[in-house]
């Protein structure tokens, strides 16, 4: 399992999944925070900081399912 946690949870094996989801998500978000009358920066700024939440996760688990298999 340590293995398989080693070479497939990863974020270079999730991260260009999950640059790919904020490349195609931001266009939608700033255009919604647009209609919403809210600024498109903003709504960008809080899309970008949702993946970056995305990044950590798979950092923090994949740290923390290594520690509970020792």
């Amino acid at each position: 399992v340590s293995a398989l946690l080693d070479a497939e949870f990863t974020l270079e094996r999730f991260g260009p999944v999950i640059d790919d989801l904020e490349k195609r998500l931001l266009p939608e978000a700033k255009y919604r925070g647009e209609l919403r009358g809210s600024d498109g920066a903003l709504a960008e700024k809080r899309l970008r900081a949702e993946i970056d939440s995305f990044r950590r996760q798979v950092r923090g688990r994949g740290d923390y399912l290594r520690g509970v298999l020792k």
